[in-house]
């Protein structure tokens, strides 16, 4: 499956929306995608994933590292979902609400 995104820059901010689905067909394809994205340290990340559908362990590996690398440069990662999503259920099992900047919507 291809990766569903959309990358915006304004002022300080990157907002990378994501839709659908990130899984392992196409999770190495969402890194490549982030990588590029906070190649540019001088702004934060933000993800939207209120279109997402599903998340597997591949792309949650690849937000943590993500936050990783920001936190290095001090910019700062938020991930945006919806307060009754699949994706925030999800989140909250892999105990990401301790390690992310999560706002629900």
């Amino acid at each position: 499956m291809l990766l569903n995104i959309s990358i915006t820059s304004t002022g300080n901010e990157i907002r990378v929306k994501v839709a659908e689905q990130i899984n392992f067909s196409n999770a190495a394809a969402f890194d490549q995608e982030l990588l590029s994205v906070y190649g540019d340290t001088s702004k934060n990340i933000i993800l939207d994933f209120t279109e997402l559908d599903y998340i597997s362990s591949a792309g949650l590996r690849s937000l943590i590292m993500c936050s990783k690398e920001l936190a290095v440069n001090n910019k700062k990662l938020r991930c945006v979902l919806k307060k009754s999503s699949k994706i925030k259920n999800i989140f909250y099992l892999a105990g990401l609400y301790s390690v992310l900047n999560i706002e629900e919507i």
